[in-house]
């Protein structure tokens, strides 16, 4: 699952016990870093133990009386890549062709 706005300098053992608290047992929570300037964001995936109360986890409005969003987390998408100009299959955009001048 995906824990939104908590900000990254809450710490991962504070995560771990207050969704314990809340019936729920975590097994790996890692912040989130931006992909390219690897600063963090105030994004945490969480994995939980299989439990049959799962779907509960959603129900969680609050962490640390911060007010925060949980959401499962968003899967790739499985489709063949088209390209927006000759609308071919199997590339995403044709290599730029130089400029003539006449």
């Amino acid at each position: 699952m995906v824990l939104k706005y908590l900000h990254y300098t809450t710490e991962v053992e504070d995560i771990q016990q207050e969704l314990f608290a809340l019936g729920h047992v975590a097994r790996n929570i890692v912040i989130v870093h931006h992909r390219l300037t690897k600063e963090p964001l105030n994004l945490v995936f969480v994995d939980l133990e299989p439990a049959n109360n799962y779907k509960d986890i959603y129900n969680i409005t609050t962490i640390q009386h911060k007010i925060i969003h949980i959401e499962p987390p968003r899967t790739k998408k499985k489709h063949i890549p088209q390209c927006a100009r000759c609308q071919e299959y199997g590339h995403t955009n044709v290599q730029q062709q130089p400029l003539r001048v006449w």
